[in-house]
């Protein structure tokens, strides 16, 4: 979940730009440069095992340099840390792990582009705090927790312009629930962004009869930009995927273990993003 971002912007020299949307001439490579910095909310997944934290910097061009680093405090001390630079991307993730200790977590991100040649600033840089987290560990209530299980079938951008997506879950625990998490990330998973869940309880008989002793009602879709969308919109800041071609993979999670059900190459449109944030 984002927890805050801060934007970044760069002006190609000689570029006529009017609140930072360009009415000169098209060109190639754009006159204005958009870059994100984002931080993750702490969270403690499978288990509770390690408490981990996540900044990420995204552009809407490739740029010479991407630096960012993420530090993760607990009760005010630093308790984790990475940091790594890239060349010539669109977007770079870190993650910090550290065991997981009760207390309260903050996870502060910093980032830093360099702009390629003729744009400026040549150099923008930000910092941005998450929120207050108070995490608990320990071992689940009531003893250890199974993994759950499940299959992505379809993922496609319709006709429509929305995604579709489907599959199922199930989380073999007696009384434990599940649910589907979308993430969407570029082909070398360097970074992906959770921009949706769904709760799997359609009926899917073919899941029943695989599995009896679960039932049948595990099955989740996504029928419309009602149901899901992607933060996408590159002028708003906090929103970071624009146009090309990415993985989407979806998470089965209970909140104590995870399983990933699946990956499948799509290709966002300008058409789908307008669409969602139309």
């Amino acid at each position: 979940m984002t927890a805050a971002s801060a934007t970044l912007r760069a002006t190609r020299s000689g570029a006529v730009t009017s609140n930072g949307t360009r009415i000169g001439p098209a060109s190639n490579p754009p006159d204005v440069i958009v870059c994100y910095l984002d931080v993750s909310n702490p969270r403690g997944p499978d288990g509770f095992a390690e408490v981990s934290a996540s900044g990420l910097v995204i552009c809407s061009y490739p740029v010479d340099f991407i630096s960012v680093s993420v530090e993760l405090y607990r009760n005010n001390v630093l308790v984790a840390s990475r940091r790594q630079t890239v060349p010539f991307v669109l977007g770079w993730g870190v993650t910090a792990s550290a065991p997981c200790v009760s207390g309260t977590y903050l996870a502060i991100a910093t980032g830093e582009v360099v702009f390629p040649s003729g744009y400026f600033p040549p150099i923008g840089s930000g910092v941005v705090g998450s929120a207050s987290v108070n995490i608990t560990c320990g071992p689940p209530p009531g003893g250890g927790q199974q993994a759950p299980f499940g299959a992505l079938d379809i993922v496609e951008v319709t006709s429509g312009n929305w995604l579709h997506i489907s599959g199922w879950a199930i989380n073999p625990t007696p009384g434990g629930s599940v649910h589907a998490e979308f993430q969407l990330g570029p082909r070398d998973h360097a970074w992906y962004w959770t921009f949706g869940t769904a709760q799997p309880t359609l009926n899917r008989p073919d899941v029943g009869v695989a599995y009896p002793q679960y039932g049948p009602n595990h099955g989740f879709e996504t029928d419309g930009p009602e149901d899901t969308g992607p933060s996408i919109d590159p002028e708003n800041p906090g929103q970071f995927i624009f146009p090309g071609d990415y993985d989407l993979c979806v998470i089965a999670a209970t909140g104590y273990r995870s399983t990933e059900l699946g990956c499948r190459p799509v290709h966002i449109t300008q058409e789908l993003l307008s669409w969602y944030w139309s």
